[in-house]
């Protein structure tokens, strides 16, 4: 059985692990533990995935801006998803996709953006940014 909930700060560590996990690395959990720290990336939501009590999954959604547009969109940027190699596909990254996305519309949250695979992400509702003209600005 998967269950998913908000992570919180005391859950750090096992976010860490599971970012470690599933990428096989420490690139994606080193990106968690800043993102968490710094305040201009204001951490919206972190969503940890648990099958039979066990952390297999983890997504997070930290705060973004349109630049040159005088919209005042509230916008989240997804970075990192990540789900445990033994527990991949079985639709759990999905899972915490849909989860966290119905979690930003409730916090009226306008427009979430993602760097990842298209093909995938595309399953779960997402568009290419460019044919809209939005452009991504590092």
């Amino acid at each position: 059985m998967i269950y998913i909930r908000e992570a919180s700060d005391s859950d750090l560590n096992t976010v860490l692990l599971v970012e470690r996990s599933a990428f096989g690395r420490d690139d994606e959990a080193e990106l968690v533990k800043n993102l968490v720290a710094d305040p201009s990336a204001k951490p919206i939501l972190s969503l940890l995935a648990f099958k039979d009590d066990r952390p297999v999954g983890h997504i997070l959604f930290t705060t973004a801006h349109l630049i040159n547009s005088s919209s005042q969109a509230s916008i989240a940027i997804l970075a990192p998803l990540a789900v445990v190699s033994d527990a991949q596909k079985q639709g759990i990254g999905g899972k915490l996709i849909e989860r966290g996305l119905q979690l930003l519309a409730q916090s009226e949250v306008d427009l979430a953006f993602v760097l990842g695979y298209p093909e995938y992400y595309r399953r779960h509702g997402f568009k290419l940014a460019l044919p809209l003209g939005l452009e991504l600005s590092i």
